[in-house]
């Protein structure tokens, strides 16, 4: 569990770190903050393609697994709350499974996300605004262990793959002149 909470803890600085650089050059309207919670929806979808294609590298969707938890944690950090889910993580989640039917629970998940927030901005006028953005955020922390289980299933400890990952976010974010 301890590599667990290292991981979570590499990947709240990049995601505090990533937050701030939209922040500052995208703006928080509400619809970059919603246009951020879609990109995770974007990944999920990545994802899918990455199992879906023939003779793909467990490699491939181990990446893009790792870019739906950075996304999800960065869209909380964006709404304003800590990025949390990799406390989420439960060891019965750890054992080799089939990677389409946990991309089907993943799917379902991020149909949640969209559900809650569509109902946090009201867009269903029969509706009206049914979730409050904490509703918005635990759903998105509840696409972060799935992911993280979909890892493991890849054979891959989800804390190296988390490490590894950020590593490579904070390369980006350098390239980039963002600052720490």
């Amino acid at each position: 569990m301890t590599d667990t909470l290292t991981a979570h803890d590499m990947a709240a600085s990049l995601v505090h770190r990533a937050t701030r650089w939209l922040n500052t050059t995208n703006g928080t309207s509400q619809q970059e903050l919603i246009l951020r919670i879609l990109k995770v929806a974007e990944e999920v979808g990545e994802v899918c393609e990455t199992i879906e294609s023939q003779g793909t590298r467990r490699d491939d969707t181990v990446r893009e697994l790792v870019d739906v938890i950075v996304t999800a944690m960065t869209a909380q950090a964006s709404l304003g709350h800590e990025p949390y889910g990799l406390d989420r993580l439960d060891p019965v989640w750890h054992r080799p499974g089939q990677l389409p039917h946990a991309a089907v629970i993943l799917s379902a998940e991020t149909g949640r996300l969209a559900a809650a927030v569509i109902g946090w901005t009201g867009q269903n006028p029969r509706k009206g605004q049914t979730h409050t953005v904490e509703q918005v955020c635990n759903q998105l922390a509840n696409v972060v262990p799935q992911a993280a289980a979909m890892i493991s299933m890849c054979g891959v400890d989800p804390a190296d793959a988390i490490r590894d990952g950020v590593a490579k976010f904070h390369d980006r974010l350098d390239a980039l002149g963002v600052g720490q």
